[in-house]
């Protein structure tokens, strides 16, 4: 047995951490780091984004510390309150492009993207034509992507009058969206 007080350190608490206390922890260190330049990549298939939601699948079971195969983890991670990270990331996506169109960044929109010539009934009137792609790689980038969601948006969201007020309507607004099944999202 050792009794220097540098042990002391490294032994587990002996009393159990609340779960909010893990749950403020996780979002803290944990989802900035999945967070991180989700404007610039952004995952689009699904393998890869289940990947990536796993690590949040599985902070919400240690959250709980409830490692039973029968507890449905959805229901853990609605409890918290979080939002899937493929929601942050379209939401960030889209905070993104507001602040490109309305100039908040030293970000110019590119010559390709050009305001929509054609508008249906349900369309707003800030909406864009997407760009034509062809390749996974670009047609999935930030620009045709953004657009694709962007031109889905409520007109009440589009003509938000400050970033502030746009980020509140945004991810409601994403999470509203019914997103494509199969291997390619969005």
């Amino acid at each position: 047995m050792i009794s220097n007080g540098a042990t002391t350190a490294v032994r587990p608490p002996r009393r159990r951490v609340a779960p909010w206390v893990k749950a403020r922890a996780y979002q803290a260190l944990v989802r900035p780091q999945l967070d991180y330049a989700a404007e610039a990549w952004n995952p689009y298939t699904i393998t890869v984004v289940n990947r990536i939601e796993q690590v949040q699948r599985a902070a919400a079971r240690f959250v709980f510390r409830d490692f039973r195969r029968t507890t449905s983890v959805s229901s853990l991670i609605n409890t918290l309150g979080w939002d899937q990270l493929h929601t942050r990331r379209l939401a960030s996506q889209l905070t993104m492009f507001y602040k490109i169109q309305h100039g908040l960044v030293n970000i110019q929109l590119p010559h390709i993207i050009q305001p929509a010539t054609y508008f249906g009934r349900h369309d707003h009137q800030l909406k864009y034509t997407i760009p034509e792609a062809s390749i996974d790689c670009y047609k999935y980038a930030f620009y045709p992507r953004s657009v694709r969601l962007w031109n889905r948006l409520p007109p009440a969201t589009v003509s938000s009058p400050s970033l502030a007020t746009f980020q509140e309507a945004a991810l409601p607004a994403v999470r509203g969206m019914k997103l494509p099944v199969g291997s390619r999202l969005l």
